[in-house]
């Protein structure tokens, strides 16, 4: 499945966003440095920050104390030593796994991390992405970003459903949040739902981009700048910027590519610049 962030800048006026210009190409470790640490947890957290990416992203889930872990999958078989869905254990359950032995053995002990573990990272110059799963208590994780004085609106980004980001827009009016959308391939070799469809909703509902996930056939052509369109705020006379993935450091289709100024050392991540630049 390949993977596309839009994310628009300079002037979207239903969004209002008005933070700093960013630098024209940006590394994002994906689930952390993913690559050499074992995927959301604290060690590949942090492993990003000492390489000097730009920022990381995490994959967040509830627990049946209302608690919010990061984790991945659905389930906690893959990635500890545990199993079943993580809301039916409370964070104290949690916290015995072991998240770190199947990556390799020097990591054994790893825990899950709590999403305000992971945002107590948060720092000046760094972004971190909060990728919002299935049976998330919207109004829980506005307490959790507000508890922490450093998460401020400069540095997380939220991706999520359309609900979600609706509501993150009424309780963070001032952060930002893309919307995550599946994209098909139809038999007439259409994409749906069309690069205007998928404008005219994130408008909407006043995303500040949009996270294209390719199925299928739709994958391959998500990677190309064809399938991606300025999209004008209303009463600007000039398109808008759009960020848009550039494929991801740990995706071997990619592994090999030349990829310009990537921070030493980093081994897993996602690539964002702007079109013009590409």
């Amino acid at each position: 499945m390949a993977r596309t962030t839009a994310l628009m800048l300079a002037g979207m006026v239903a969004a209002g966003w008005t933070h700093a210009a960013q630098p024209p190409i940006r590394f994002i470790s994906h689930r952390g440095e993913s690559m050499d640490a074992p995927e959301n947890t604290m060690a590949a957290f942090r492993l990003s920050r000492e390489r000097g990416v730009f920022g990381f992203e995490c994959d967040i889930y509830m627990t049946a104390d209302n608690e919010i872990i990061c984790l991945h999958d659905l389930t906690l078989d893959r990635t500890t030593d545990g199993s079943g869905k993580p809301d039916a254990l409370t964070l104290a359950e949690l916290k015995k796994l072991d998240a770190g032995s199947w990556k390799n053995a020097r990591f054994a002990g790893e825990r899950i991390p709590t999403l305000a573990e992971a945002l107590a990272l948060a720092c000046e110059g760094r972004e971190i992405y909060i990728d919002i799963k299935r049976g998330i208590d919207i109004p829980r994780l506005v307490e959790v970003v507000k508890a922490e004085p450093k998460a401020t609106a400069e540095r997380i980004v939220f991706l999520g459903g359309g609900e979600s980001v609706q509501q993150l827009r009424k309780l963070l009016p001032d952060y930002r949040a893309l919307w995550v959308v599946g994209v098909k391939q139809k038999e007439d070799g259409t994409l749906t739902p069309s690069a205007q469809e998928a404008v005219a909703a994130l408008k909407q509902m006043g995303a500040h981009g949009i996270d294209l996930q390719g199925h299928g056939a739709a994958a391959q052509r998500l990677r190309s700048a064809d399938h991606v369109v300025f999209a004008p705020a209303e009463g600007a006379a000039q398109p808008q910027r759009v960020f848009v993935i550039q494929g991801r450091l740990d995706d071997p289709a990619h592994r090999h590519e030349p990829i310009p100024a990537a921070p030493d050392g980093a081994a897993a991540g996602r690539v964002y610049a702007p079109l013009g630049q590409r």
